[in-house]
């Protein structure tokens, strides 16, 4: 019950820390994360790659359906943005397993904040989001010549960012599989 109280105390405390650590696009000015993804594979004007990871949990009493997603296994879906220094930029987990990806992005603030034009360059994802003015993702057919040079960039670039999921669940090794309910794995995810 110590220990218990004692997660449950740090998790909050750190909660309340993370806008002041976790910052989009960063601390560094936006000129020193374009230059970064650029030098990965020549991709210009890029400050941050997005990607959604699953971190497992165990079957929860409530809505058990929602969390299993489609790898069937019961687990909090995170959606992560960080930089070429793998440094996280933000972070939403608080959705059920079953979301998509693209779900999460266009409900998150972020993607208000982009549609209005707020940040100055381009966020990389994967196929699960949607292409848009400043979310671009791989063509999903391309032709040889620009289309496969621009698909193989955009690969490059979130191959080696995408490090920065691998790192964290290494070092974390909670994140393996949470046995708590799914509002406080959130907060522990976190």
């Amino acid at each position: 019950a110590t220990v218990c109280r004692a997660v449950r105390n740090v998790t909050v405390a750190l909660k309340r820390l993370l806008y002041s650590f976790v910052v989009f696009p960063g601390h560094r000015p936006t000129r020193f994360i374009k230059e970064g993804c650029h030098k990965i594979a020549g991709f210009p004007g890029v400050i941050g790659c997005i990607d959604g990871t699953h971190i497992p949990i165990i079957a929860p009493s409530v809505n058990e359906g929602d969390y299993v997603n489609r790898k069937s296994f019961h687990s909090i879906k995170v959606q992560i943005i960080y930089d070429a220094a793998n440094i996280i930029t933000n972070v939403e987990a608080k959705w059920p397993g079953s979301v998509h990806d693209s779900q999460i992005f266009r409900e998150c603030t972020l993607s208000t904040k982009f549609g209005h034009g707020e940040f100055t360059g381009y966020l990389l994802g994967d196929r699960g989001y949607p292409c848009l003015p400043y979310l671009l993702t791989p063509y999903p057919d391309p032709e040889p010549g620009p289309q496969q040079r621009y698909n193989l960039a955009n690969c490059r670039t979130r191959a080696r960012i995408e490090m920065t999921i691998g790192m964290l669940k290494a070092r974390f090794q909670c994140l393996q599989r949470l046995r708590v309910t799914p509002e406080r794995a959130c907060d522990i995810i976190v």
